[in-house]
């Protein structure tokens, strides 16, 4: 089964990115039928290669939010599950391009 480690800056870093809260990446898992496993500042996603790439976009899209000022919540993790199924993930990344301050 394919497999992916993203790697971020810092524990910190990706500890922000999902809120601090452990729920998020299980929710992950569940609406995208991948198995997640974090340590540090790593995550690795195994599943199919489209998920996993969602999964990556939104770690992307978070990580635009926060350089942006975006104290990320867990309802901000989870907004892109429910918009992307209808959408692709670059035209999620839109919000991000132009900041909003």
């Amino acid at each position: 089964m394919p497999s992916e480690t993203i790697h971020f800056t810092s524990a910190r870093q990706l500890s922000l990115l999902y809120a601090d809260d452990e729920r998020n990446l299980e929710e992950a898992e569940h609406s995208l039928g991948v198995s997640i496993a974090s340590r540090d500042d790593w995550v690795t996603v195994e599943g199919k290669i489209e998920p996993i790439a969602r999964l990556k976009a939104v770690f992307e899209l978070l990580e635009a939010a926060r350089a942006q000022g975006l104290r990320i919540r867990s309802s901000d993790f989870h907004t892109p599950y429910a918009a992307w199924p209808r959408a692709r993930p670059t035209s999620c990344a839109r919000f991000t391009d132009t900041p909003s301050l």
